[in-house]
């Protein structure tokens, strides 16, 4: 299972990279052809939250990679039987736990008050346009976006917590005592 997710984890940064080039080649061409039209002031406002976002973006990605790294080497220790393979679960578990918190925290103190500035300018930018959405739908919006952006890493806890109480129980240790090389 290490390897799987971890091979995961490793096409899923690629596709991340990939995909925040993509948009930000997009949206530049869209902004470079809009010029003063209606919607240029939308696509320069998502330029400008997705640059705000942009370091945020980076950290995520080489935390991604560092842990698909990590569970990747626990992986083939533990398909090798190596004795070491509890250690280096362990530090996948340990290291994956706190970048997950991390990016818990830097959601709640820094994406999340982006997306909701983001939502409001988006709002009046509609309501300039004379397609202003409900308040309680905006409200809504930025509950969902909140409730999103932390769903993520909550539910990524649950393999590395899981991986710590498994691997650190004492039939697995035993047996790696005897049978590992």
């Amino acid at each position: 299972m290490h390897i799987i997710l971890g091979a995961i984890g490793v096409i899923g940064g690629i596709v991340a990279v990939g995909s925040q080039l993509a948009s930000k080649a997009i949206l530049q061409a869209l902004a470079d052809g809009m010029g003063e039209e209606a919607g240029a002031e939308f696509i320069q406002l998502t330029m400008d939250y997705t640059n705000k976002l942009a370091s945020i973006s980076y950290f995520d990605l080489g935390a991604r990679l560092l842990i698909a790294v990590l569970i990747i080497m626990a992986g083939v220790a533990l398909l090798k039987g190596r004795r070491s393979a509890i250690k280096k679960s362990n530090l996948y578990s340990f290291v994956s736990i706190g970048l997950k918190v991390l990016m818990l925290v830097l959601i709640l103190v820094v994406v999340a008050p982006a997306t909701n500035e983001f939502y409001d300018a988006m709002a009046k930018i509609q309501e300039s346009a004379g397609t202003a959405q409900p308040e309680e739908m905006l409200g809504v919006q930025k509950a969902a976006g909140t409730v999103g952006q932390l769903l993520t890493p909550l539910v990524s806890l649950v393999y590395p917590i899981l991986v710590l109480i498994m691997l650190n129980r004492k039939p697995v240790k035993d047996w790696l005592a005897e049978h590992g090389s």
